[in-house]
């Protein structure tokens, strides 16, 4: 009977490391069934279908494989790093044109806003005399 048991058992651990390496490899594939998609233990615990402590107490080495390739995945693909180099300059250049922008309409405002007052204190003064 102990057999059995220890057979049995050995099966369901068996089931829960196919469950959540299916479940690693769906999520770093962007492919989640069960979850957010999210690449966090708690997410990969619910794609798998297991509870979370499932993963930080029974099953550690699985849990440290998926945070490690996580991390990598994470990472901007070499072939990406120039294109993110360059959409960091435009957005900072972008960012100084419209500041610029703002600075020209802001003292246009200020023109006319004096233009405005010389002009209101010039027709009071007509109008009291």
């Amino acid at each position: 009977m102990g057999t059995a048991r220890t057979s049995s058992t050995r099966q369901a651990n068996d089931d829960e490391r196919n469950a959540i390496t299916a479940a690693a490899q769906r999520l770093l594939a962007g492919q989640p069934v069960r979850s957010t998609g999210a690449l966090t233990v708690t997410q990969l615990a619910a794609e798998a279908g297991v509870k979370r402590w499932v993963l930080t107490h029974k099953h550690q080495d699985l849990m440290a494989q998926f945070q490690k390739l996580a991390r990598e995945h994470a990472k901007l693909p070499p072939a990406f790093q120039a294109l993110e180099t360059e959409n960091l300059r435009l957005q900072s250049e972008l960012q100084k044109v419209r500041r610029e922008k703002l600075e020209e309409r802001l003292e246009l405002y200020a023109a006319v806003i004096n233009e405005l007052s010389i002009w209101c204190h010039q027709q009071s003064v007509v109008l009291k005399e």
